[in-house]
């Protein structure tokens, strides 16, 4: 997980390394995002790489870089199976605007002896709904 949100975090005049995205995702996942405070999108991994280039090319973006990192992470595992509750903040440096606190649901499988993405769910925190208790400190 953690290499998930390193990848997807790069500094002013970079960009992510979209392959290395792609690597850690089972080639079948399916990803469902907030997408605006009021819709949720459901993405192969390559429409979620193609929504985040995308984000990635705005202005902002590509003057100041993108940060998300973990704040709480709950695992779940068992055998070659697991699911990873993850609370993150996300920014875009220099930004008026006050980082955004989002929650990720993923779920892994361990095959060809390695773990890999099979899916995510997202969705972001507000004042109407807060941190859910399993993630908050």
């Amino acid at each position: 997980m953690t290499e998930l949100y390193r990848t997807v975090s790069w500094k002013a005049g970079e960009t992510a390394d979209w392959s290395k995205v792609r690597s850690l995702f089972f080639p079948s996942a399916v990803i469902f995002l907030r997408t605006s405070r009021t819709a949720s999108s459901a993405f192969t991994v390559e429409g979620f790489i193609d929504d985040f280039v995308t984000f990635a090319n705005r202005d902002e973006v590509k003057k100041n870089g993108f940060g998300e990192r973990i704040l709480t992470m709950k695992p779940t595992v068992f055998r070659d199976i697991a699911q990873i509750l993850v609370l993150y903040e996300a920014q875009i440096p220099g930004s008026p605007r006050a980082p955004q606190q989002g929650v990720d649901i993923f779920q892994l499988v361990k095959t060809d002896g390695r773990w890999w993405i099979l899916g995510i769910a997202n969705d972001i925190v507000t004042a109407e709904n807060p941190v859910p208790p399993a993630l908050r400190n």
